[in-house]
């Protein structure tokens, strides 16, 4: 269990093993608000047995002066690492990092954490400890972590910045942003064949997109991505294409389709952890 004051400072905390109850005593200082943070979790769909306890803590508050620059859509952009000095997580004895945001009810938030050293593990909690969501890998491919999801309620929210297992150290990047729920894609028309397209991703459009184009000879085509870093939407452990590979419509992978008036499709998700940029994709046809 710990204490967090109203801007997020731990005043106290206290820890015991096993399925023991926890107390805390402790003396405000004044004009203080205490919030008292006590979970129970472990890294799986099931009930969550095991406590969710932390050796100290080092949590970041979305009031910091740092963070009140970033603007106001989103709610964390913060680069870290996992050493062994950061808390422990008892069920597997893995290091995390927490960090505050702030969120309102039926609001749709979406979390990243991205790291190129280690598995990333993200979890979601209430400001009570309660888990609200939580994810592994994004792919089959892809070992960092992404949720989605709808807040139920107005409060703070603490972000988990945790590594698949008791090895995981290293640098990372861990991102919240609010987005509109429902994505609506952008798509592209009039997209010649042997020729190139882009859109501008919005905060609305959630990181994916839909490129189409028609090619009224049916020519076999590829596909090429630019800037940025994107699977097949939605992921579904195949189809998985990268920058510089192609996606060959008509026969394809994943969402990669073609209609009966040879319009070709793809669907592609952006995995770059950026809100919003252009980007743009090339295609390739033969007859």
């Amino acid at each position: 269990m710990m204490g967090i004051d109203e801007v997020g400072q731990v005043i106290a905390h206290s820890s015991t093993g096993g399925h023991r109850p926890m107390a805390l005593t402790v003396t405000l200082p004044s004009g203080e608000i205490l919030k008292p943070i006590a979970s129970t979790l472990e890294k799986s769909s099931e009930p969550f047995p095991e406590p969710f306890s932390r050796t100290k803590s080092r949590i970041t508050s979305p009031q910091d002066d740092r963070l009140a620059q970033v603007p106001q859509t989103v709610l964390l952009d913060r680069n870290g690492e996992l050493t062994d000095s950061d808390e422990i997580l008892e069920s597997d004895n893995s290091r995390f990092d927490v960090y505050l945001i702030e969120g309102n009810a039926n609001q749709t938030v979406t979390i990243s954490l991205s790291s190129n050293i280690f598995d990333t593990f993200l979890m979601l909690l209430d400001g009570e400890g309660n888990s609200i969501a939580q994810n592994d890998d994004i792919s089959a491919s892809n070992t960092n972590s992404s949720l989605t999801t709808t807040l139920p309620s107005s409060g703070t929210y603490l972000v988990v910045v945790n590594g698949l297992d008791s090895s995981s150290r290293g640098s990372y990047r861990v991102t919240a942003s609010v987005s509109s729920g429902t994505p609506v894609a952008p798509t592209v028309t009039s997209f010649n064949c042997n020729g190139s397209s882009s859109c501008t991703v919005t905060e609305g459009d959630a990181d994916y997109m839909v490129f189409s184009y028609t090619d009224p000879n049916g020519n076999a085509s590829e596909w090429t991505l630019n800037d940025f870093t994107a699977e097949i939407y939605p992921a579904n452990g195949s189809g998985t294409i990268r920058p510089g590979i192609e996606c060959t419509c008509p026969t394809g992978i994943g969402d990669c389709n073609t209609s009966a008036t040879n319009t070709y499709t793809v669907s592609l998700r952006d995995t770059s952890d950026r809100v919003s940029n252009s980007r743009s994709v090339s295609v390739t046809c033969s007859p």
